[in-house]
């Protein structure tokens, strides 16, 4: 009868290992996917190429699950956080320059469009019920 327990138990401890891991991956996903689909509601478009760059991506490594989401276009950080007088780290004075058809132009910089940080503030109850459901 002991040996019955004990193996009950050891395959109760497989299973669990197993799932536990798929279950969280599943939650990952489906937080990401909810920020995502928010993300690119919020983002400005002008061509549509920052909007069509933002995804997910989800990482396994030494045991633990980590979902990111995000764009690689280089001009993603000015608009998220604006740039001169309206990002706190940028410059504080006006500034000018040379377009590439001769004009001169005058800034104080660009307004913050976030677009990244709100689809995950805004999210935080829908994000946070992902992650019930596997307990």
């Amino acid at each position: 009868m002991m040996d019955t327990n004990a193996e009950v138990v050891r395959n109760l401890e497989e299973a669990i290992e197993k799932k536990i891991p798929e279950a969280l991956y599943h939650a990952i996903e489906k937080a990401c996917l909810i920020a995502l689909t928010d993300a690119k509601r919020n983002c400005p478009v002008d061509d549509g190429q920052l909007r069509n760059s933002i995804e997910y991506q989800i990482e396994q490594e030494n045991g633990e699950t980590v979902g990111y989401i995000g764009t690689n276009v280089f001009y993603a950080p000015y608009v998220e956080k604006g740039t001169g007088i309206y990002n706190p780290d940028g410059r504080q004075t006006p500034w000018s320059y040379q377009d590439v058809k001769g004009d001169w132009h005058r800034t104080r910089g660009m307004k913050p469009q976030p677009f990244l940080q709100p689809a995950i503030d805004d999210n935080r109850d829908k994000i946070q019920e992902c992650f019930k459901e596997i307990i």
